[in-house]
């Protein structure tokens, strides 16, 4: 029979607490892809510790909650090359403080090992009566020149005072704002290091730290790692979670002008930020499933298109939005392609329409911008693909077809306006009516609702 190269492995906290439950993790692997045959796993647990649970799935007879000494799992023929489980203790809330917990594990087969150095398996909890310790957590992205907080946690656990704790917060390049915390400590912020004196800290305590900095904007996207530490003159507290370290990550941050200006669209209309990933902001002012449209403020070179797949489930009219992806050149329409997008608030004002004549509309600088043309005729009901025009006496624009909204084009209908964002595809720039009420045919009144079904008559007396 060919031999097996049976392993087994052992983790858990380093530290534990006098009356804490710990959780040992086993892990069994077969290095040789021959099934192993009788195989058991025996684990023998130290004074003071007694067993709750495990989720192997084997056969344990000694495995009752409280048991201690051995355990025995039967296994049988083991054919998988890698598994794990987990083995639940509780520790005695009079366990000795400074005692090392050493627990071994053990697993042995009917089958020839090829290898039987790694059958055994030793791990050493250290016990004591206080854990100080501290976590950090930050917004996994953020926007150059953009304010936001993080968030540290102080906590002990355990029975004894940790004394003397002081707590220092290495910032990065950010500039600091302002700091609160829930227990009355005062900050002391010098060249760009925070300290805390939490002087006495008792026991099962928790403290809440929020601090607010202001970000640098960056060219490219840049990581920015935030260390913060405490300490305590308490000897029994052990350091290995007495340090914190957050990231996150700054992308540059443009507005939506920036990202759209160029000075000369004639030569070269293409974006100068084409190909970067940037974030910027600004108010959902059309949803068209996969392509939304934003703007951040009034007239040319203010909006701009997203396109991802069906991030208008998420959104609606009148959001205030975050966003970050890359800036593409689809087709000479620019677009911020597959972004995250966060939402600040809702119900937000939309900027204002920008009234153009009819042959001022084509133009590269309202490209994603609100659009409204007024006193109108329809001069083609059929470009094709849906799509028509309409023209006040100055040249002619393009109307898309959107499936949003019921008006049927006819020819020399006059319009009291057309209005929407304004889009470029197949080499034309064309307006994009969002609802009915984006087209208004003169003399005609338009309502954004269905009529009712039936209509009930009553007399009047």
């Amino acid at each position: 029979m060919c031999p097996v190269n049976l392993a087994i492995e052992k983790t858990a906290p380093a530290i534990i607490l006098p009356g804490h439950v710990m959780t040992y993790t086993i892990t069994v692997s077969n290095a040789i892809a021959v099934p192993a045959e009788d195989v058991a796993i025996d684990d023998t647990l130290p004074d003071g510790v007694s067993y709750l649970s495990d989720d192997s799935g084997f056969d344990c007879t000694a495995c009752v909650a409280g048991a201690t000494g051995e355990l025995d799992w039967t296994v049988g023929t083991f054919t998988e090359t890698n598994m794990s489980f987990n083995l639940v203790v509780s520790v005695s809330d009079t366990i000795l403080v400074g005692s090392i917990i050493t627990n071994m594990v053990e697993i042995t087969s009917s089958t020839v090992d090829s290898d039987l150095t790694n059958n055994q398996a030793t791990w050493q909890t250290s016990v004591t009566d206080l854990d100080l310790t501290v976590s950090k957590s930050v917004p996994p992205i953020i926007l150059g020149e953009d304010t936001y907080a993080y968030t540290i946690i102080v906590q002990t656990y355990g029975k004894t005072l940790a004394t003397n704790v002081m707590m220092t917060d290495t910032l990065p390049s950010v500039t600091f704002i302002a700091e609160s915390n829930d227990g009355g400590f005062t900050a002391n912020e010098s060249a760009g290091v925070i300290t805390w004196d939490l002087s006495d800290i008792t026991a099962e305590t928790k403290y809440t730290f929020m601090v607010t900095v202001t970000v640098d904007n960056v060219t490219t996207p840049t990581l920015l790692s935030n260390q913060v530490t405490v300490s305590t003159d308490n000897i029994n507290d052990p350091t290995g979670n007495n340090t914190a370290i957050a990231e996150t990550i700054v992308y540059p941050y443009a507005s939506i002008y920036d990202i759209q200006f160029v000075s000369d669209p004639d030569t070269d209309d293409a974006s100068t930020y084409a190909d970067q990933t940037v974030g910027t902001e600004g108010i959902v002012t059309a949803d068209f499933g996969s392509n939304i449209f934003i703007q951040d403020g009034d007239g040319a070179w203010n909006g701009i298109m997203l396109y991802g797949s069906n991030i208008g489930d998420m959104l609606e009219v009148g959001d205030h939005v975050q966003v970050i992806g890359e800036v593409i050149e689809y087709n000479g329409l620019t677009e911020i392609a597959s972004p995250d997008v966060v939402v600040i608030s809702s119900g937000n004002a939309l900027p204002s329409f920008e009234i153009l004549e009819t042959g001022d509309v084509a133009d590269e600088q309202y490209e994603g911008v609100l659009v409204r043309t007024e006193n109108v005729t329809v001069t083609n009901p059929d470009l094709g693909y849906g799509e028509w025009e309409i023209d006040d006496g100055s040249g002619a624009v393009v109307v898309d077809d959107n499936d949003s909204y019921t008006y049927s084009p006819a020819q020399d209908d006059t319009l009291a306006y057309v209005q929407g964002p304004l889009n470029y595809s197949y080499s034309n720039f064309k307006i994009k009516p969002r609802h009915d009420d984006d087209i208004r045919q003169t003399g005609v009144m338009n309502f954004d609702k269905e009529a009712p079904s039936t209509v009930e008559y009553r007399r009047c007396s």
